[in-house]
């Protein structure tokens, strides 16, 4: 790679004093309150994220073992992590006296900090070809668990400009981040809005102005009518569905392979089905089905639905599928050990009961909701947008296409 004047082609052993690290200590499944110690979860360290929240409270008698301390300015790496996450780093922008590093997760030391900025180094270990090259790096037998080593790590080669330059390249990305932050932060205000929304609206807690009557308990079933489409196996490769647990939806594997499933009949799903997956459903494996999933093919453990909408409004039930209430009745309905020996009975999952307003506030409550998500989407999709914009940038700044004039 040819390198604009002044810049050097550099390993991370000649910028790095050391790789600090923790040491692995018991705490309790819950994050620490200052002025408890408390010890960082792997998790702390994500998409280039630093999460302080991701911390776990220190048991007493492991609290003189800590000793290293997350320190502002600092860049963490987490040298242990799933293949998608292992080499992942982070800046601290803030002091945390209370926390400490664990021994998955590495401190960078640099040897002349006056010469390197650290900032302008966090963003370098963000770029594609760098996360891409460490997840290369990254060893271990594990499909869920890869490490990377300190040698592997340091022989890892980057550009580097003078430090003014280092400097500017980092307070420019800087105001990209701080416009992401911003709008991570109205997204979570967002969701807990909306959560909010489906506690109260949900439950009946709160009523919209201007309704009338009263909520009722009804079954399930009195509200949901089955619906099958049988269908012979397809000869070619077909479209195929599956429904994901903890409300995320329907998912689709496209040119699926008629002798990847020993069945000959399938049943065809249509937009607006209430699907559910009977060995899942205790964990929230039901969806309505989206236009895109449309004709697509499942197996008999997937048994469809229709809103019977004289009684029900699918809106208000695209929401109450993903309360708390509903997975743990489905949990209910679903008999057996753990795991894949849960199996749904579909006659009581039609006995659930649920209580619901008359069908004019329930299509009155399915739009407030609709429309929570529709701003959720639309910020997301901002975020994705700005999110591009900034990397497009950091591709033409960290490899020097693009120039700036140090202050």
């Amino acid at each position: 790679m040819k390198l604009p004047p002044k810049w050097a082609l550099q390993s991370l052993d000649d910028l790095v004093h050391e790789l600090e690290a923790g040491v692995s200590v018991n705490g309790e499944d819950e994050p620490a309150r200052p002025p408890e110690a408390g010890v960082l979860k792997v998790s702390a360290v994500s998409e280039g994220r630093f999460i302080p929240s991701e911390n776990k409270r220190i048991l007493g008698r492991d609290i003189s073992r800590a000793a290293t301390r997350p320190r502002k300015g600092s860049i963490l790496v987490s040298r242990s992590n799933t293949p998608s996450l292992v080499g992942d780093s982070a800046l601290v922008t803030s002091e945390h006296g209370h926390l400490f590093l664990p021994d998955k997760l590495w401190q960078i030391v640099l040897k002349h900090p006056d010469q390197v900025a650290t900032a302008w180094l966090a963003q370098v270990l963000q770029t594609q070809r760098v996360r891409t090259h460490l997840i290369r790096l990254a060893t271990g037998t594990s499909d869920s668990m890869k490490n990377i080593s300190k040698p592997a790590f340091l022989s890892l080669e980057i550009a580097c400009p003078t430090f003014p330059e280092q400097q500017k390249i980092a307070a420019i990305l800087g105001t990209w981040d701080e416009a992401l932050e911003k709008l991570d932060a109205l997204l979570a205000a967002k969701q807990r809005r909306k959560q909010a929304l489906m506690q109260q609206l949900l439950s009946g807690k709160r009523r919209l102005p201007k309704t009338s009557g009263v909520w009722q308990r009804r079954r399930l079933g009195s509200l949901l009518e089955p619906i099958t489409r049988p269908v012979p196996k397809p000869n070619a490769s077909f479209l195929a569905a599956g429904v994901r647990s903890h409300g995320r939806g329907i998912f689709l594997k496209r040119d699926f392979e008629p002798k990847d499933i020993a069945l000959e009949e399938l049943y065809e799903i249509r937009t607006d089905d209430l699907v559910v997956n009977i060995t899942f459903a205790w964990e929230g494996a039901v969806a309505i089905v989206p236009p895109e999933a449309n004709g697509a093919l499942v197996s008999h453990r997937f048994p469809a639905f229709r809103v019977n909408e004289a009684e029900s409004c699918l809106s208000f039930l695209r929401h109450y599928i993903l309360t708390k209430r509903f997975v743990f009745d489905c949990g209910l309905a679903s008999p057996g050990g753990a795991g894949r020996n849960r199996v749904l009975s579909k006659t009581a999952f039609l006995d659930i009961e649920l209580a619901v307003p008359p069908v004019a506030e329930q299509r009155r409550i399915g739009d407030i909701l609709d429309a929570a998500d529709a701003e959720l989407r639309l910020l997301r999709r901002q975020r994705d947008a700005l999110d591009q914009q900034k990397r497009g940038l950091m591709q033409q700044l960290l490899t020097g296409r693009l120039r700036v004039k140090p202050a």
